[in-house]
């Protein structure tokens, strides 16, 4: 019969605890010959039924069952070591080394052209575009899902930093450097992670996309984000969260410019203060889960309907649904400054207006959780 492993009772022997995944049983756990030293929790298995519900035979699915040729003694770690390869499921995102994650990801079943699957046998993914890996390469998980290979590689902990990182940091420096008459920068770290962009409509059924740049292929706040965040700190403290209040202020207009009035003949402004994009010096995407309870009551409850049957009522009798969602943790380095043609001098109070909206505001989605606030230092590194 199929199961799924709930639980890991002892990496060192190989010890687990497996569920019946048609009639959702627990078995006791028995000594595992194929599964040593493998966090292997939610991998499907096939097993049979000992006496007194003891999982035994256990192994992956469609394998033969394998007997040592003495029951009561287990072989040699050596001895198991030409079965290690074998305990790697292509469509899984457990077992084996994480040297080989972009030999693993070679082998999950692409819904792609035919040419490209024969490019992706053909080459590295070691430096694949994030984008791409978000984007446009998705596979059929073991469940059947659409899903991207970015959230395969962040299982194995294979989503880190970028190649481009150090070149992209020098070029804006230099930019700032060039361009700007007097410019600020920062570093910030988010205190945990930061959600970007991740209500982009996504061809996966249980993985939502995020914002990433799209020539560079790496997460990062839009210059314009951050000059929202911003604008709405400095309203909320200056003017006691009124906007109208605010435009009526000659340096609060300065920095951020205005949209005009038509009907009154007031021509826009564009804002003298200049908000680069915020990129990453380091990073890792990694994905965040949460758990929507009452799925059943929440479809219902927005549905138009034209019958007058009561809606049905959340009950705990529904099974969760898990979901996950791209994060990312790293340091950003900030950029903002004003021209040559500018008039705008009080830059130390901004740097300090910016600092205190991202420790109060701060960037993205789920920020009341904690995600996106952080703190942001004069430092120029950490």
């Amino acid at each position: 019969m199929l199961g799924v492993i709930v639980d890991i009772i002892d990496n060192e022997k190989g010890r687990i605890k497996v569920k019946d995944t048609e009639k959702k049983h627990n078995f006791t756990f028995k000594d595992v010959l194929l599964f040593d030293k493998t966090n292997l929790k939610d991998k499907e298995v096939e097993f049979e039924l000992g006496k007194n519900g003891v999982a035994i035979n256990i192994r992956n699915p469609g394998e033969p069952i394998k007997t040592p040729e003495n029951p009561n003694t287990r072989p040699h770690s050596k001895q198991r070591q030409p079965h290690q390869s074998n305990r790697y499921d292509s469509n899984s995102r457990f077992g084996g080394n994480s040297r080989d994650v972009f030999a693993k990801a070679k082998r999950l079943e692409y819904i792609l052209p035919s040419d490209a699957k024969k490019y992706i046998e053909t080459h590295s993914l070691k430096d694949v575009n994030h984008l791409l890996a978000q984007n446009r390469l998705f596979y059929y998980n073991k469940r059947g899902r659409v899903t991207p290979l970015l959230h395969f590689l962040s299982q194995e902990n294979a989503v880190k930093q970028s190649p481009l990182l150090k070149s992209i940091d020098k070029r804006n420096t230099s930019v700032a450097t060039e361009l700007f008459k007097s410019s600020e920068t920062l570093m910030y770290k988010p205190y945990s992670a930061i959600i970007i962009g991740t209500g982009v409509a996504s061809p996966s059924d249980n993985v939502p996309l995020m914002t990433m740049h799209h020539t560079y292929g790496i997460p990062y706040i839009p210059g314009s984000a951050l000059k929202g965040v911003v604008r709405a700190y400095i309203i909320h403290r200056r003017f006691n969260s009124s906007e109208a209040l605010a435009l009526k202020d000659d340096e609060f207009k300065l920095i951020f410019g205005t949209s005009g009035d038509d009907a009154k003949k007031i021509p826009a402004e564009i804002g003298r203060v200049v908000f680069m994009d915020v990129f990453p010096t380091e990073y890792e995407i990694y994905y965040e889960a949460f758990t929507p309870h009452y799925s059943k009551y929440y479809k219902n409850a927005f549905k138009t309907r034209t019958d007058t049957t009561p809606f049905a009522n959340p009950e705990d009798c529904e099974e969760p649904k898990p979901l996950s969602f791209p994060a990312v943790k790293g340091k950003f380095r900030i950029i903002f400054g004003t021209t040559n043609s500018s008039s705008f001098t009080n830059m130390p109070e901004l740097k300090q207006d910016v600092i205190d909206a991202i420790d109060w505001i701060g960037f993205g989605a789920k920020t009341a959780s904690g995600f996106g606030v952080g703190q942001a230092t004069r430092k120029t590194n950490y």
